[in-house]
């Protein structure tokens, strides 16, 4: 069933002038987007799991997968594949990593979102658009912040990708990929006992004052590497130490840099696992190599 315009139940409506949102979700879906559209002053129309969606007559797809099934959600996306459509895409921590396939530049996953994460991803996508958002003031400067550390992140990423970094970045040496060294007498157990020690400060120091999740999923890849494991993409997020949401954004930037590759599980095409690229390999035997022969300790 299609919704007209501007059914959005309580807290906002449907007329506005802003971006042209096309919302897929079941009758048990929350109304966290909903509501977010209409923040925006955006113009809603609402799909049902089954019905045909014109992606291209809207500028932003979200998607709330509340109270799907995995069929409903394997058809949904075999059917939606948007081709420069930005996608916002709600749901359970129960869906990661079947939501994780529809990870791509244009696309936002929101694990458990809070109103107020939808609003930010929504004036995201709208900008990916071009197309305005107008946020109510009272949320505004909440998602501004959210919107600068996203900004953050890509700039942190690019910057360590970039075979042109400074000298002096610590991209130079690092991310310049330099030959693996012949050995590095390094084991899975040096780098788990490494994780360890890091996950110990939690309980000395306030939530988030020490949050590293680039360094973290690294370090997990790493060790998956050396013990020959495959790594999921909810395993990888709890690995993180940060919400599945900020997790997965990590991750996507990441595949973007090229430091980490994803593939789908040969068993479970609905499952997709997450990897380290060969130079991000490289790169983590060399900072090993070259941890130790300063005489230093993994961090």
């Amino acid at each position: 069933m299609t919704f007209a315009d501007g059914d959005f139940g309580p807290g906002g409506s449907g007329q506005g002038s802003g971006p042209r949102v096309a919302l897929v979700a079941g009758p048990a879906a929350s109304d966290r987007l909903t509501h977010a559209v209409a923040a925006i002053g955006g113009r809603l129309t609402r799909y049902g799991w089954h019905d045909p969606i014109a992606a291209d007559a809207h500028d932003v797809l979200a998607l709330d997968l509340d109270g799907a099934d995995h069929d409903i959600v394997t058809d949904l996306f075999a059917r939606i594949v948007p081709p420069a459509t930005p996608v916002v895409v709600a749901f359970d921590a129960d869906w990661i990593d079947l939501a994780a396939g529809l990870m791509g530049p244009d696309v936002q996953l929101l694990c458990a979102p809070t109103r107020l994460d939808c609003l930010a991803a929504l004036v995201i996508a709208a900008g990916q658009s071009d197309q305005p958002a107008r946020v109510r003031s009272d949320d505004a400067a909440r998602v501004a912040v959210l919107e600068s550390e996203i900004t953050r992140i890509a700039g942190l990423l690019q910057r360590l990708a970039r075979d042109d970094a400074p000298k002096d970045h610590v991209a130079s040496s690092a991310m310049g990929f330099a030959a693996r060294p012949a050995e590095t007498h390094v084991t899975a157990d040096d780098i788990r006992a490494v994780i360890r020690a890091r996950r110990l400060r939690e309980r000395f120091f306030a939530d988030g004052l020490l949050e590293d999740p680039a360094w973290d999923m690294l370090l997990d890849l790493f060790a998956a590497a050396l013990e020959g494991r495959s790594v999921s993409v909810s395993s990888l997020c709890i690995a993180a130490a940060v919400a599945p949401t900020t997790a997965l954004r990590w991750i996507g930037r990441m595949v973007d840099a090229g430091l980490f590759v994803r593939h789908a599980d040969p068993q479970d095409r609905r499952r997709v696992f997450i990897a380290l690229s060969p130079r991000a390999d490289d790169a983590m035997h060399g900072y090993v190599a070259a941890v130790r022969s300063a005489g230093l300790s993994i961090a």
